[in-house]
């Protein structure tokens, strides 16, 4: 049925239309009052007396933390002049006699004639009713006070340009039109908002509670990323009076990951929040940047099926080596070798200047072990230095005033008891030449005499310090298990002495940092959001939290995608009781909305190939798609033949974001060569770890780098490598699967993947 027909139609368009006019009435009351402030900053200035500026300074500041307030929500006010609200949902509170009726946005406009606002705020309070609740009885919370209601209707709105497309009364929210047309909708180059159409079991996650940790296990699709982003923006809107946007903090796999978030933040108002990469969080807290080798060097080592792969031996020892010095063992170690430094700092002996003794090597073990205990090691020695310098500047006092004194009464005594002679005057002079040598002598050396004590103290550079640990890991009992790991370890000091770490030193680098320097670089974060974090590790997390010193983490990941589980956590068992102080929110999220039935039973089907605990397959909502094609071939050009004949017929289908992904970033690179040769015409990108934008159709990709991100269809290829029934594999190709929105195919090289060899050969094309 037409909405023209439908009895509220009228009514939904003249309400449309006010809104806007209210809209662009607000619009230029900010745009006038803008221009007015920076008048008056103007003339502050030009009235600024240099003498006397507290009056115009005030004024200044006045005018502009007033156009501060205007300009906030003044983009998220532009933008909703294409579309002021997105749905609306008929009350009737406990308290009042009438119903009334709210409309949904993405900004708050208050009309002062009206008793209910024109439109509230997707993040108020008031609109957890609308994600949550089915018609009849609801409650919303604000404070400490619950609020009951009636929820008597829900609709939803098409708006597009300011014109209403369609509007449709919903009860239960995950089988609604327009959750479905959204999620048929085409992927972008950028990650989109969901306000229109969040979830109840999202919404719960979105407001949870700020003051405890909340780590969610996300399915595939399950829509994480943009929970996250819209968490973030619903705690700045709710606790605005409590924390500002820049005490917010993103830590996000890589820059393409942040690029690909970069549009949906300054569309719900959080632009301001301070957005990073693990990496670059780790490097602004050493200090500076320091060299990496390849981030997926060892990813691709271990992955890697071709005839250049590493031996069972070399692969063992890069997968237990790095897992080691991930790990919580390591901080064991590190805490160890940081305990035998600390005995090692203080010099052995008492502070002496010349023969007189400013502070004995007791007063200054006190000072180390005990008075100063609560600081790091260097802090400590930074704390006896001044103390030390300050000490000795008033003991050089009492030291040259006691010489003077002895001096005096040994003059006193030759003027009183020998007689007026030559001898006697020589022998004064002597004795005053003496006292004013001495005297002289002292304070010269009192000068740099601090210092000199404080050259005996062990001290030395944050990577020589860690140079010297690694070195000294192999001396272990010969019955350590790890002892042939810390070996291979010692080894790689070759990388250390040209200054070249591993993603896996940077935990432990700013660990010793923060036990034996001390961390200078303020950081003054509230709240912090962790995404993909199922390929962080318990120390990595350890670091963090005591780096960042809050309780407010959100942390979003799914184990079923840990593909650099070799380094990082398999369950978040240890996280969830050791990590934090208080109790942990633990929520899941099995809803996938990415893909289509097909597609995720496919991959679940995979998935199943992997014997581990704590896996929680995704759900997919009902969406069906094509089943998911898979073809084999016996050679590369068959294969890249087949992968452009794909790419032709979705191309005819004006699709908009495919991606070939690959298991290796070796064969990546194959592929894109062998595509770019074969059809040099297609809108290509090869994706690696310098990407940092892609704005083009197609994407080349490893299944690594394609974490976190969703294509219209995808294309898994297998030319050189193999997919076998190992965990990393299996993780690998679910990645890949999942990244699919709408169609999935596979085009590998014959046998290449070990889950189809026996179950799909009905299917399987070979030229």
């Amino acid at each position: 049925m037409s909405i023209k027909n439908h009895k509220d139609y009228l009514s939904e368009i003249n309400r449309l239309e006010e809104t806007k006019k209210y809209l662009e009435n607000t619009i230029g009351t900010v745009v006038e009052n803008r221009m007015k402030f920076n008048e008056d900053i103007r003339d502050a200035y030009i009235h600024l007396d240099h003498l006397d500026s507290s009056l115009s300074y005030s004024s200044i500041v006045l005018n502009s933390d007033l156009l501060d307030v205007l300009e906030k929500n003044f983009d998220l006010l532009i933008h909703a002049r294409k579309k002021p609200y997105f749905a609306r949902m008929d009350i009737k509170q406990s308290d009042k006699e009438q119903y009334e009726e709210f409309y949904i946005g993405k900004v708050s406009l208050f009309d002062s004639t009206l008793e209910t606002p024109l439109v509230i705020d997707w993040r108020a309070p008031v609109a957890s009713v609308y994600y949550d609740g089915r018609l009849g009885k609801a409650s919303y919370t604000v404070g400490d006070i619950e609020h009951s209601i009636d929820l008597l209707a829900k609709r939803q709105y098409t708006i597009e340009d300011g014109q209403l497309i369609d509007f449709m009364d919903v009860d239960i929210s995950t089988t609604d039109t327009f959750l479905q047309a959204s999620l048929e909708s085409h992927a972008g180059e950028k990650l989109k908002d969901i306000v229109s159409t969040i979830q109840a079991e999202q919404n719960r996650i979105i407001r949870a509670d700020i003051d405890k940790p909340l780590i969610v296990q996300g399915a595939a699709g399950s829509g994480k990323t943009t929970i996250a982003l819209h968490r973030i923006a619903y705690l700045i809107y709710t606790y605005a009076d409590d924390f500002s946007p820049e005490e917010f903090m993103i830590i996000a796999p890589n820059t393409l990951f942040l690029d690909y978030i970069s549009s949906v933040l300054p569309e719900l108002g959080a632009n301001k929040v301070k957005q990073t990469t693990y990496i670059d969080l780790m490097f602004k807290i050493i200090g500076k940047k320091i060299n990496l080798t390849d981030l997926n060097y060892k990813l691709n080592e271990l992955i890697r099926t071709d005839k250049d792969t590493l031996s069972k031996k070399e692969k063992y020892l890069i997968r237990t080596a790095a897992l080691f010095k991930n790990s919580m063992e390591m901080k064991d170690k590190l805490d160890q070798y940081i305990l035998e430094l600390e005995n090692k700092i203080l010099p052995s002996e008492d502070f002496y200047l010349e023969d007189y003794l400013i502070l004995s090597l007791d007063d200054i073990k006190r000072l180390y072990f005990e008075n100063y205990r609560y600081l790091p090691l260097y802090k400590r020695v930074d704390s006896i230095k001044k103390y030390i310098t300050s000490f000795t500047r008033n003991k050089i006092k009492d030291i040259l005033k006691n010489i003077d004194e002895m001096y005096s009464e040994q003059l006193d005594l030759i003027r009183n008891r020998e007689p007026a002679t030559e001898e006697r005057r020589l022998k004064i002079v002597s004795l005053m030449d003496e006292r004013d040598s001495k005297l002289e002598r002292i304070r010269k050396s009192s000068k740099t005499i601090a210092k000199k004590y404080m050259g005996k103290f062990y001290l030395n550079n944050l990577f020589e310090f860690y140079f010297d640990f690694i070195a000294n890991l192999k001396n272990c009992s010969e019955n350590d298990p790890l002892r042939e790991v810390y070996t291979y370890i010692g080894l790689q000091n070759k990388n250390y002495k040209k200054k070249k770490y591993e993603i896996e030193d940077l935990a432990p680098l700013v660990y010793f940092k923060s036990k034996v320097f001390g961390l200078d670089n303020s950081l003054d974060i509230q709240m912090v959001v962790i995404d993909e974090a199922q390929d962080f590790s318990d120390f990595q997390f350890f670091v963090l939290r005591q780096l960042l010193n809050t309780e407010r983490f959100t942390i979003l990941g799914d184990i079923s995608q840990g593909i650099h589980m070799y380094r990082a956590i398999e369950n978040w068992e240890y996280l969830k009781e050791n990590i934090f102080e208080g109790e942990t929110n633990y929520l899941t999220l099995e809803q996938s909305y990415r893909t289509t039935i097909e597609i995720m039973n496919e991959a679940n089907f995979v998935l199943d190939q992997l014997s581990m605990e704590h896996i929680i397959k995704a759900k997919p909502v009902v969406r069906h798609g094509e089943k998911p094609s898979f073809k084999e071939f016996n050679n590369e050009f068959e294969i890249i033949n087949e992968i452009i004949n794909q790419v032709e017929q979705w191309n005819e289908e004006m699709i908009t974001t495919m991606a070939i992904i690959t298991k290796t970033s070796q064969e990546a690179k194959l592929v894109f060569k062998l595509l770019e040769k074969h059809k040099p015409e297609l809108n290509m990108l090869l994706v690696d770890e310098k990407t940092e934008h892609f704005d083009h159709q197609i994407l080349v990709i490893p299944a690594y780098l394609a974490k976190g991100l969703e294509f219209d269809v995808v294309i898994v290829t297998a030319v050189y490598e193999n997919f076998e029934i190992d965990p990393l594999d299996i993780k690998l190709i679910y990645v890949a699967m999942t990244r699919a929105m709408h169609r999935l195919s596979i085009i590998a090289r014959k046998n290449s993947i070990a889950y189809y060899r026996q179950e799909v050969e009905e299917e399987i094309y070979v030229s």
